[in-house]
């Protein structure tokens, strides 16, 4: 496989656009004056599991392009893993769409109602194109 160079699409002084001349397809920018594919709408307690406690993650698209994986790391300040197993390729999640996670709390837990906790959220397109936000997400106890 031949590696192509990228076409930038500038107008002003702002990256509009970079458009992939391998797979000819126009992705938005994640530079200056453009937004991020997710949005945290809500972290809070999960419903208890045989495992124990767990948390719940909701996020939201509001990019233009499906995605078909994600995962957010929430920083305790030991990593934390949140996978959102039903975003797939079979299954991605559209523009304007909510995506909700559950994941157990080994060990009995370790979030405090109102602190906001560092996050990078990790995901790809369903082109395969990536994408990584960070962000901090305060943890509601209120449901």
């Amino acid at each position: 496989m031949v590696n192509r160079p990228a076409a930038l699409l500038v107008i002003g002084a702002t990256l509009v656009a970079v458009v992939s001349c391998e797979m000819g397809i126009l992705f938005p920018s994640t530079g200056p004056g453009t937004t991020t594919p997710i949005t945290v709408l809500s972290f809070q307690p999960g419903p208890p599991t045989p495992a124990g406690p767990s948390v719940a993650l909701s996020v939201v698209n509001v990019g233009s392009y499906p995605i078909a994986g994600l995962t957010a790391t929430v920083y305790l300040p030991s990593p934390f893993e949140i996978s959102f197993p039903k975003v797939t390729t079979a299954s991605p999640l559209s523009a304007d769409r909510i995506a909700t996670t559950y994941a157990p709390l080994f060990g009995g837990g370790g979030f405090s109602c109102g602190v906001g906790y560092p996050m990078q959220i990790l995901g790809n397109y369903s082109t395969g194109a990536s994408f990584s936000e960070s962000t901090v997400a305060p943890f509601s106890c209120n449901s």
